[in-house]
Parts: structure tokens; C-alpha cells; sequence
């Protein structure tokens, strides 16, 4: 994380994003942005590293590509143990 850019606004993420403002806003109220590992917003204010910015996006794709009936449920989880079968 060294050199990583911190960006301070919506404004600022978004357009790191190649989105606009409303789009970003659309996809923050339905998927939290706390699946990159940082909060987002720190005292009320937006303070994240562009690096948390990628890996929130990357979550992001990686659940809109899923089947529509999927996105209805529940996020994607990894398997219990006890459903992994072995050969």
C-alpha cells in the first residue's frame, strides 16, 4: 500500500471508476463498502485508498455477473467445510 493514492470524496472515487456520481451511489447502497476492507468513510468523510477503491469494484463485478435469480439471495459465501466433498 505504499504510494497508494487516498482519495477524499464520492466525486473522487467515482470518477477513478469512469462512473458517475449517481451510478457509484446505486451500486454503494446495495453492495457495502466494507467488502474492500476499509470502511469508506472516516468521521464522516470519505478516506480510502484507490487500492480498496479496485478490490470494492472487482466484489462489485464479481456479484452483477452472477444469474439474476442469485443476486436476489444472499452474497456469495465460501463452502462450510463439511459440504466439501473429497474425490
Amino acid at each position: 500500500m505504499v504510494n497508494d493514492e487516498i482519495l477524499s470524496s464520492k466525486q473522487e472515487v467515482a470518477d477513478v471508476l469512469k462512473m458517475h456520481v449517481k451510478t457509484f451511489d446505486k451500486y454503494l447502497a446495495k453492495y457495502s463498502f466494507v467488502h474492500s476492507g476499509a470502511p469508506g468513510m472516516v468521521n464522516g468523510r470519505w478516506r480510502v485508498p484507490k487500492s480498496y477503491v479496485f478490490k470494492w469494484w472487482e466484489y462489485v463485478q464479481s456479484q452483477e455477473i452472477r444469474h439474476p435469480d442469485m443476486r436476489r439471495l444472499r452474497p456469495e459465501e465460501a463452502p462450510e467445510l463439511q459440504e466439501i466433498k473429497g474425490r
